[in-house]
């Protein structure tokens, strides 16, 4: 699926934690270099469960992501 990602166009929001194992941090900025105007975003001290373990800083920027999304 990695050449079908230039076709979203939709806003795309990728997040990663910088201390995940299973899924390298490198992995978000070659998928965003895919997809149009991607926001890319990191999660220090966090791993695979940034969700979790970072959901306060989480939930604010993806409402800052929805917000700036508005604007246009």
């Amino acid at each position: 699926y990695y050449d079908a990602l230039t076709n979203i166009l939709a806003p795309t929001l990728i997040a990663d934690g910088l201390d995940d194992d299973l899924d390298p941090p490198e992995n978000v900025l070659i998928i965003a270099k895919q997809i149009p105007f991607a926001w890319t975003a990191y999660f220090s001290g966090s791993g695979h469960a940034f969700l979790s373990q970072e959901y306060k800083h989480f939930a604010e920027l993806v409402h800052l992501f929805i917000e700036s999304d508005k604007s246009k």
